[in-house]
């Protein structure tokens, strides 16, 4: 059944604590026993101008598009709008793009115009996506965290786009760990770890230090290629990747792979692309 997918599985959950959990509750509807270890902490930018002054562009007509990477990007355009009074039918006429459901969820939340949603959820998809719609030199905003990767405005500017990106958030380690998580994780006492951002990785990296070793052998779940291609370089046995980092789709992936090695640890690496259902 459903419900005893994952029964009794250690899933530790490094998501942000204020995202975490949608992801908790889909893994405990499956059996599991999610264990919260959060690794980073998101955090806006502190100064707004450049991003206000866009934001009064958009307002006006400036932008053709608006380009989402991700929920916490949005959730601070929406707050931003708030503050500066602008209602979000004055961007009706602009186009956004967004990656991934929890992403476009967001979009919708705040009442944007919801365009483009690319079929897999990376930064490369979208870009793709986008270049088939693009008017060349169209204006495109992409707000976005301040350790963001260049690929998709590089790919834009490459065929004539005016993309102005602007650092809206910044990923900082999370200072408040729980050490009877972390030494509970440091022994091993955990059957799977679940990441969904390369910070995410690097910082459980740096949490962990020196019991690395125990943990070199315990199966990873990665939400999209990147995250997954981080784990792998820091040493992880990565087992699956998730098609995009929404619960449902996160836990479905994680279901998979736990059944495909019926708890045990198989030597094998699923690449498991579980694609939700559009409804």
């Amino acid at each position: 059944a459903e419900g005893e997918q994952l029964h009794g599985a250690r899933i530790v959950v490094t998501r942000p604590r204020r995202q975490a959990g949608p992801l908790i509750a889909a893994l405990a509807r499956r059996g599991a026993v999610p264990i919260a270890l959060p690794t980073i902490r998101v955090e806006p930018i502190a100064d707004t101008s450049l991003l206000d002054a866009a934001l009064d562009e958009a307002r006006r007509g400036a932008f053709e598009w608006i380009v989402f990477t991700s929920a916490n990007a949005v959730e601070i355009i929406a707050r931003r709008l708030n503050a500066l009074e602008i209602r979000a039918d004055q961007l009706a006429a602009v186009n956004v793009a967004a990656v991934g459901r929890t992403t476009a969820t967001a979009v919708i939340d705040a009442g944007l115009n919801l365009t483009l949603v690319p079929e897999s959820a990376t930064g490369d998809a979208v870009a793709a996506d986008l270049l088939r719609h693009l008017r060349p030199g169209g204006r495109v905003l992409f707000p976005r965290s301040a350790i963001g990767r260049e690929a998709l405005p590089n790919m834009l500017r490459a065929v004539g786009s005016d993309v102005v990106t602007i650092d809206v958030y910044q990923t900082l380690p999370e200072p408040e760990v729980d050490i009877g998580v972390l030494g509970q994780v440091r022994r091993g006492e955990i059957d799977m770890i679940t990441f969904t951002s390369p910070s995410s990785v690097r910082n459980f990296v740096d949490l962990v230090a020196a019991e690395r070793a125990v943990l070199d052998e315990i199966p990873v779940v990665c939400a999209g290629p990147v995250t997954g291609q981080s784990a792998r370089e820091a040493g992880m046995r990565v087992v699956g990747i998730s098609d995009a980092p929404d619960a449902e789709t996160m836990t479905n992936a994680i279901a998979a792979c736990w059944l495909a090695q019926d708890g045990r640890k198989s030597r094998t690496e699923m690449a498991v692309t579980m694609r939700p259902e559009r409804s």
